[in-house]
């Protein structure tokens, strides 16, 4: 398979450090080719990129992953898009926010939390569900991290199962993704960000507390 212009953007990421290292693949009807090169870190030391290795994807675990749950609960007639959230969590005190609010990121999630990068994951469930909602409430899309914290909540809550166990068997397991995963090896984990305190790189783990609050998905060799 034969893609000149895209296989030459891809290389001139790597060429004009914009990116370590690159991996994909192109697939037409059956055949797939995978690619890959770069490096795998530039910090603290050069390291090679190795096929398969696996990348985190972040926040595009709430499309891939909480969605799809969501729906299926949905689907199930055991969720429906305007249900308040405070049927699911009563420690939220603002009912006007619903389902269909977090999914589409008009719940206008307002206030501050202080020391928000040093409390652990249920002192920060508990300073979330303080927060409230801003009078823009269903008028005004604001991308916020809050709406799928709570959603991922919402399914534990009627399940009995955290998002990441709900991710694996709704989505990733009917699909055949048993390379994705949320507890990746980290020798075998591209790193996400550099510490420069420590002089480390931070592979195969989260880096923050809220992402810690509703689990972050890592691809296998692509994304």
């Amino acid at each position: 398979m034969n893609l000149p212009k895209t296989t030459g953007v891809l290389a001139a990421l790597t060429a004009d450090q914009l990116v370590p290292g690159v991996s994909y693949a192109f697939i037409q009807g059956q055949q797939t080719s995978l690619h890959y090169h770069g490096k795998k870190s530039w910090d603290p030391v050069v390291t090679k990129l190795l096929p398969e290795q696996l990348y985190d994807v972040a926040s595009l675990t709430k499309v891939v992953g909480t969605v799809p749950v969501i729906l299926r609960l949905i689907e199930q007639n055991r969720l429906h898009l305007d249900d308040s959230l405070t049927t699911y969590l009563p420690e939220w005190h603002a009912p006007r926010v619903t389902i269909r609010h977090l999914l589409t990121h008009t719940a206008d999630i307002r206030g501050y939390i202080p020391n928000r990068d040093r409390l652990n994951a249920q002192e920060l469930k508990t300073a979330l569900l303080g927060l409230s909602a801003g009078p823009l409430l269903g008028n005004q899309m604001h991308y916020q991290d809050a709406n799928f914290i709570f959603l991922g909540w919402v399914a534990t809550k009627i399940t009995g199962l955290p998002i990441q166990s709900l991710i694996s068997q709704m989505v990733l397991q009917p699909l055949g993704m048993h390379d994705s995963t949320f507890q990746p090896d980290p020798k075998s984990s591209v790193p996400t960000t550099y510490d420069p305190q420590t002089h480390t790189n931070l592979a195969g783990r989260v880096h923050d507390q809220s992402k810690g609050t509703r689990g972050k998905l890592w691809f296998s060799g692509l994304i």
